[in-house]
C-alpha cells in the first residue's frame, strides 16, 4: 500500500512548516523511523521520520513552506501505482507568494504590541546586527520570520561580523 508522507501538526498553532531538506532520495529505501527531512517548525528544526518502511518513491515537495497535513511524498512498494493526486501536487508552487514583499513598508516602523518572532529569526538578526524591534513580521499573528530578517537584510545591505571559531568579532580581537 502507497503511504503519504505529510507534515504533522507539531502543535495546537501550527499552521505551516519549512521543508528545509530531504535526507532520502526518491528511489531510497527507508525504514520505519528513519530520519527523511528536515523540518523548520516557527520554535526549532526538527527531523522528521518515515511512518513506514519502504521506497521512497515520489517527492511532491521538494523545499519550501508547507501547510500542515499537506502529502509531500509517497512511500511504498517499488512495483505500486503512485496516486493520481501526486502529479496534480508537483505543479503546485512550494514556495509562499511574493505578494507579503510587496506590501512591506520601506522604512521599517517601530514594532507596536509585544514582539513576536522565531528563535530563528531573533539568531539571525542578532547575527546581522539588525534591530529586530524595527521589522515587520509577515509570519502567524505578525511573527518576524527569518525570511524578514534576510529581507531586512538585503534593503539594508547589512552584512554579518567576520567570526572566529572562538565567536568573538575580528575587530574585537585587534584593538
Amino acid at each position: 500500500m502507497m503511504t503519504p508522507v505529510q507534515i504533522p501538526k507539531l502543535s495546537l498553532a501550527m499552521e505551516e512548516g519549512k521543508l528545509v531538506r530531504w535526507l532520502k532520495r526518491e528511489g531510497e529505501h527507508v525504514e520505519k523511523d528513519e530520519i527523511l527531512l528536515e523540518l523548520e517548525t516557527d520554535k526549532s528544526l526538527v527531523e522528521l521520520p518515515s511512518p513506514v518502511a519502504g521506497t521512497l518513491r515520489k517527492i511532491l515537495v521538494h523545499e519550501g513552506t508547507i501547510p500542515v497535513e499537506k502529502t509531500i511524498a509517497y512511500i511504498g512498494d517499488p512495483q505500486e501505482p503512485i496516486p493520481d493526486a501526486a502529479p496534480a501536487a508537483d505543479s503546485q508552487p512550494s514556495l509562499p507568494s511574493p505578494a507579503p514583499e510587496a506590501i512591506r513598508p520601506q522604512t521599517p516602523q517601530a514594532h507596536a504590541g509585544p514582539l513576536r518572532a522565531t528563535p530563528a529569526a531573533r539568531r539571525r538578526a542578532q547575527e546581522l546586527g539588525i534591530d529586530i524591534s524595527r521589522l515587520r513580521g509577515t509570519g502567524p499573528e505578525g511573527r518576524i520570520t527569518q525570511e524578514d530578517v534576510e529581507a531586512a537584510r538585503s534593503t539594508s545591505g547589512t552584512a554579518p561580523a567576520d567570526k572566529d571559531l572562538r565567536g568573538t568579532n575580528r575587530e574585537d580581537r585587534e584593538a
